[in-house]
């Protein structure tokens, strides 16, 4: 999505700003993103809310990640889905439907050795949104967040991975969350 801004915004200078400038700024800017998302199909038109077939999947899993090597998370249980938008297997979540997904990830990592802790998406190949915990300490656990939007096609499957540098097998217990927020 190209977007380019409607309005025209006011250059600021250095003096006392007018309450009433600000609050014609601001409110042009925030109605400028709403017909943004609109235009995206996040938003249904002329409703601030997200579109009714917004279906949301939660799987969870527990696993020992051995240090050094990409590893893929095995999902062990079904937490939670509304709606059929979604299927489930031990490698990751598969969209039924072509769409925009937002997905979110909490990677734990029990207390142990000093180490690095990665955690990503990985969709058709591609990672998205790795991040990295650099020296955790030992004796205490760690926890790893990530989140992004995928356009994904139908029948395709997300990937939850991790990595750990400890010089141990470290046990992880995580949650994957998906969400389809526009067709």
């Amino acid at each position: 999505m190209t977007a380019t801004w409607a309005g025209d915004p006011r250059t600021w200078t250095a003096g006392d700003l007018a309450a009433a400038d600000l609050n014609t700024e601001i409110r042009d800017r925030l109605d400028w993103i709403h017909a943004a998302l609109q235009a995206a199909g996040i938003y249904s038109t002329g409703t601030p809310t997200l579109l009714s077939d917004a279906h949301t999947i939660s799987v969870t899993g527990i696993q020992n990640v051995t240090s050094g090597s990409d590893t893929l998370l095995q999902v062990d249980a079904l937490e939670f889905t509304s709606g059929s938008e979604y299927g489930y297997g031990s490698t990751g979540v598969e969209s039924i439907s072509a769409g925009v997904y937002w997905l979110g990830a909490q990677v734990s990592y029990a207390e142990s050795s000093a180490g690095q802790r990665q955690a990503w998406f990985d969709y058709e190949g591609t990672q998205y949104n790795r991040v990295i915990a650099e020296n955790a300490d030992t004796g205490r656990d760690t926890a790893l967040f990530t989140a992004c939007l995928i356009e994904m096609a139908a029948d395709k499957t997300v990937h939850l991975y991790c990595r750990q540098n400890s010089g141990s097998t470290l046990s992880t217990t995580f949650r994957l969350q998906m969400m389809r927020v526009s067709v």
